[in-house]
């Protein structure tokens, strides 16, 4: 959980190229979306008070009883992976040559997802492959919705490819922009 409580500061900018545009992509992390892309609202034998998922974030670091609780559950085994896929979150977001990028396409539905996504990063990280999808929020910021990990459904085809032109960071704790990559022709 640390992993994710240090990202809540952090705000990517992703800036994208596609077809003589530029698109721009402000990635937050918000603790509401934690119960789940951690998978923990799919632990079938543990109750829990979900009636703000801010809060049960919040409650969730300080009590270990909570920790403890999930930590038993039979289903626990079926979110490690999403757990770990949390865990690389900034490494994998880091390592941008190595991403694939995707816009959504509307045109090319999933027969085996429902998941509404606008953008998709694709991280190989470690021989692991992860999928992360974002949804535009109200203020025009876009949050992880989902991931998986090691999946065997490519999520990318269909897709339009993007290529990536500049990414940094903004930490919200040191008031700094870190700039991770920019695009050769872009820094002249």
């Amino acid at each position: 959980m640390s992993s994710f409580k240090n990202i809540l500061s952090i705000k990517y900018n992703f800036l994208f190229g596609h077809k003589n545009k530029e698109l721009l992509v402000d990635l937050v992390f918000m603790e509401k979306n934690f119960i789940h892309l951690s998978g923990i609202n799919k632990l079938k034998d543990v109750t829990l008070s979900l009636n703000s998922m801010s809060f049960f974030y919040r409650e969730l670091c300080k009590k270990s009883s909570i920790r403890e609780r999930i930590a038993k559950s039979k289903y626990f085994e079926n979110i490690i992976e999403r757990l770990v896929a949390i865990i690389n979150l900034e490494s994998n977001l880091s390592y941008s040559l190595k991403n694939s990028y995707f816009k959504f396409t509307h045109s090319i539905p999933f027969n085996y997802s429902a998941i509404e996504f606008d953008y998709l990063i694709k991280c190989n990280y470690k021989n692991d492959n992860y999928h992360y999808f974002l949804r535009e929020t109200d203020s025009h910021e876009y949050v992880v919705i989902s991931l998986f990990i090691n999946n065997i459904k490519n999520y990318a085809i269909g897709q339009e490819r993007l290529t990536l032109l500049r990414e940094s960071f903004f930490d919200r704790r040191t008031n700094k922009e870190v700039v991770l990559y920019e695009k050769e022709e872009r820094r002249t």
